[in-house]
C-alpha cells in the first residue's frame, strides 16, 4: 500500500510541475510552486484527519486549534518532507521523465483524478468542518 500510495503522491506532484511549465513558461521555479501547492494539499489532507479525529474521538482539531504555533509547526514538516522528497537532488527530474512516458489516454485519465483529488481535498475540508460545526452546537 506504502509504494502504491507513494506512486499516486509522485504522480500528482509531476502533474502539477507539468501544469506550472504550461503556466509560466518554465520561468518561476516551477518545480518549487509544485512543491508548494503538493505540500498545501497534504496539509489540507491532514487537516481532514484530524477534524475526523475530533469528530468521532473528541481529540484532534481543537486541541491543535487552541494553540496556533502547532498548525505552523505542521505545515512547515510538510514543506520539508515534501523538499526531500522531490526537490533535493533534483528527484523530480527522475520522476517527471517516468511518468512523461504515458499514453495520451493514460495522460487524460491521469489528469482526471488529479483534478478529482485537488478539488476534493478542498471539498472535504468544507465538509469535515461543516460537520464539526454541526457537533459543536
Amino acid at each position: 500500500m506504502r509504494c502504491r500510495l507513494s506512486y499516486y503522491y509522485e504522480y500528482v506532484y509531476c502533474k502539477l510541475y507539468a501544469w506550472q511549465i504550461l503556466l509560466h513558461k518554465g520561468k518561476y521555479h516551477p518545480e518549487r510552486s509544485a512543491w508548494f501547492t503538493i505540500s498545501f494539499l497534504g496539509y489540507l489532507n491532514f487537516l481532514v484527519l484530524i477534524i475526523l479525529s475530533q469528530i468521532f474521538v473528541g481529540h484532534g482539531f481543537t486541541d491543535l486549534h487552541n494553540a496556533n504555533i502547532n498548525i505552523l509547526i505542521l505545515g512547515s514538516i510538510f514543506i520539508a518532507l515534501n523538499y526531500f522528497k522531490f526537490i533535493h537532488k533534483g528527484k523530480y527530474k527522475k520522476m517527471n521523465i517516468r511518468f512523461n512516458q504515458q499514453t495520451k489516454k493514460q495522460n487524460i485519465i491521469g489528469t482526471f483524478f488529479v483534478w478529482i483529488y485537488i478539488i476534493g481535498s478542498f471539498a472535504m475540508v468544507i465538509i469535515s468542518a461543516q460537520i464539526l460545526k454541526s457537533f459543536n452546537h
